[in-house]
């Protein structure tokens, strides 16, 4: 099934919208994290205080600095999160 769109799990309970884009209504989402975007805006909230005065150079040094760091974090927690599975279940 191809899906455009889906609100996620968390905004979808204070809103009026159509069945259409709940993402409890399709099975093959069940084990997405459906408010991965929101995590990784509020990850990128700590960009703007620092780089309200940079100039565009500073800025875009910055940006991708941060980036590639908070996805290596991310790497290795997935990675941990795969290690513990193997320990407990194979």
């Amino acid at each position: 099934m191809l899906v455009d769109s889906v609100q996620d799990r968390f905004h979808r309970r204070g809103h009026l919208c159509s069945n259409a884009f709940d993402a409890d209504m399709l099975p093959e989402l069940n084990s997405v994290n459906t408010a991965f975007m929101e995590q990784v805006n509020a990850e990128l909230q700590i960009l703007t205080t620092s780089a309200y005065n940079m100039g565009q150079t500073s800025f875009l040094f910055f940006s991708m600095l941060i980036i590639s760091l908070l996805n290596r974090d991310r790497r290795r927690r997935r990675e941990d999160v795969l290690a513990a599975y193997e320990r407990v279940f194979v």
